[in-house]
């Protein structure tokens, strides 16, 4: 079970060389996106919609549960320079004013025990190493997508498909002229960097604008 801490000055990070179990898929599957997030990941991977404790959510999928990240090549990721903020901020997340650490990510470890790691805080900020400017007024960029969610709700198409018990949902083609949906749709084409059944279920062909 994955345990966030807001107390990310106790931890040290000690790199992912010797893990890979995000990018294998075993811890996880799908990642949450604020609106500013949909333009670094469009090109790489679907932008899908599905609830969490009843909460509509939008989400990066990197995987369907049973295989690898498609991008990791040679136990290497392919994309590294371009990789999505999930992947360039973990251990470390955004949440509304506060930033936690993942305690389970295996390499993350108490400074008591690793106190030769990498810190996760230096004084009041932020190791420059693991700040990303996603971090910088998160609070209101959750609100603005918050507020888009709300707006698109109505209109969600289920694909006819679950991962990790999260059923998923997109938008009907040609749905409205929007920057955020456009990206949405665009995305869906990256369906296809999965096998099967994801795929199959992409687009049941719909006429609703």
């Amino acid at each position: 079970m994955i345990r966030f801490s807001e107390k990310i000055e106790e931890y040290t990070f000690n790199g992912c060389a010797t893990c890979k179990e995000c990018c294998e898929g075993k811890r996880f599957v799908l990642a949450p996106l604020i609106l500013e997030d949909f333009k670094v990941v469009v090109g790489f991977f679907p932008i899908l919609f599905g609830y969490i404790d009843n909460e509509l959510k939008v989400f990066m999928l990197f995987g369907n549960g049973e295989e690898t990240c498609p991008y990791l090549v040679n136990d290497f990721c392919s994309i590294y320079t371009t990789r999505p903020p999930a992947c360039r901020t973990y251990p470390l997340t955004p949440y509304y004013d506060k930033i936690l650490c993942d305690t389970t990510c295996p390499a993350v470890d108490s400074i008591e025990i690793s106190p030769s790691g990498i810190k996760f805080k230096e004084a009041t900020d932020v190791n420059p190493i693991f700040y990303n400017e996603r971090f910088k007024g998160f609070e209101e960029k959750l609100e603005r997508t918050t507020k888009w969610l709300k707006e698109v709700e109505k209109d969600l198409i289920p694909m006819g498909h679950s991962v990790k018990t999260i059923e998923l949902f997109r938008l009907p083609i040609g749905y409205r002229k929007d920057t955020y949906v456009d990206m949405h749709v665009n995305s869906l084409s990256k369906l296809n960097i999965f096998k099967e059944p994801i795929k199959d279920n992409l687009l049941n062909k719909d006429t609703r604008c």
